[in-house]
Parts: C-alpha cells; structure tokens; sequence
C-alpha cells in the first residue's frame, strides 16, 4: 500500500505542470474569445457612433491617465460626475453591445479586480469599476486625433489588464485585439511587458510616458 501511494505521489507530481499548462491554454483561448466579442461589439458601437469607438475620460488629451484605462466607469472621482469610461459603453448597463458583463473578465485574472467583484455592482453612482483588459482609446494622446473603428492591423484596441502588474492576466503573455478585429497572442518571452508595468497607482506626470513604452512593446511582434 506505501509503494501504491508512493508511486501515485510520484505520478501525480509528474501529471500536475501538464494540467496546470492545459488549464491555462484553456483559459487563453477563452480569454481571446472574450476579446473577438468585445470587438464585435465595439464594430456596433462605432455603427451608431459615426466609426467612432468608445469615449474614454482618462484616454482624452488634457487628463491623460493611461493607467485607469482599465476601468469601465469613472467613479467618484470630484468634481467629475461618474459615467461609462472606454469599454464600459459596451456594457449591458450602458449601450448593451455585450449580452454579458462577464466578457469583460479573464479566467486567469489573479488580481483585485476578479469578475466576482464587480459583476454585481456593474452600475454607475458608486466605487470605480475596473475589467481585465486594458483599453488604447478613442484619442491619440500624442495627436489629440479621433481613432475611428477602421484601423490597420498593426493598431492595439485592447489587450489584457496593464493597470499593475497583478493584472497582467497571463504572465507569460497576453491577447491582443486589432484594427481589423483580429485577436492575436503576443508571448512575452522573458517577461520583458511584466517588468514594465507598475505595481501600484503612479502619478498623473509620470503615467503618459511610461504606458506609451508599454503599449509599443505589447505591438511589437
């Protein structure tokens, strides 16, 4: 019986990486799913829009805060009134582009902004709501420039959540969404896009600068 259990202990630490790496393949395609629907539903968006995509407060020229681009409404934030912020238009609560909120959360998020905590409270008038994936903006910040819907294929809509690090849902990568509404993996070989996300909220002066570093890394191939 010791032999019996000392070879299933062996068996089982052979077999538990392998179902680690098969659960989180899982999670990355359904992850980029997410994304496919996310695009889908900013394509209808910019139809009732003019091609434009969602209005960002924290993407606009004269408040450039990159880093709260993962959020989905403003919050409480004096002496601006809450509203929807970037793919939080997209929201059942907003436009109704999405059929569900969840689309806007990674299985593989081990964060502090898991679905199971705003999914309920996916509402204006309350605690900033933030989703997993990271949004570029509906304005250049470096031209002040609209980006309408019809983007080449090497502009980044969305990708996975770039607020800290613990939101870098994959670790070893992330899904990207195009300018053509294609989803594509871009793995992060040695954590090179980890390393430059930040691990705590940063000042306003600092964040511009910074987040344009990352989002060139994260486009480039």
């Amino acid at each position: 019986m010791l032999l019996t259990l000392a070879i299933v202990s062996v068996l089982i630490g052979l077999l538990a990486p392998a179902l680690g790496m098969v659960r989180e393949t899982a999670h990355r395609l359904a992850c980029a799913s997410h994304q496919h629907s996310l695009g889908a539903a900013m394509a209808l968006f910019a139809r009732d829009n003019r091609d434009r995509t969602p209005r960002s407060y924290f993407g606009r020229s004269d408040v450039r805060l990159p880093q709260e681009m993962m959020a989905a409404t403003i919050g409480t934030m004096a002496p601006v009134p809450d509203n929807w912020e970037g793919l939080g238009w997209l929201s059942v609560g907003a436009g109704g582009y999405v059929d569900n909120n969840s689309c806007f959360y990674c299985s593989s998020h081990r964060g502090n902004h898991p679905s199971e905590r705003y999914l309920s409270k996916f509402r204006l008038g309350q605690q900033r709501v933030y989703i997993n994936y990271h949004y570029s903006g509906d304005v250049s910040m470096a031209t002040g420039r609209p980006r309408l819907i019809d983007q080449p294929v090497s502009h980044i809509f969305l990708t996975d959540g770039l607020r800290t690090v613990s939101d870098f849902n994959h670790g070893n990568g992330a899904n990207r969404l195009h300018g053509d509404l294609s989803v594509s993996w871009k793995h992060d070989v040695n954590e090179v896009m980890a390393s430059m996300l930040p691990t705590v909220a940063m000042p306003a002066s600092t964040q511009p600068d910074l987040y344009q570093s990352i989002w060139e890394a994260i486009l480039l191939e």
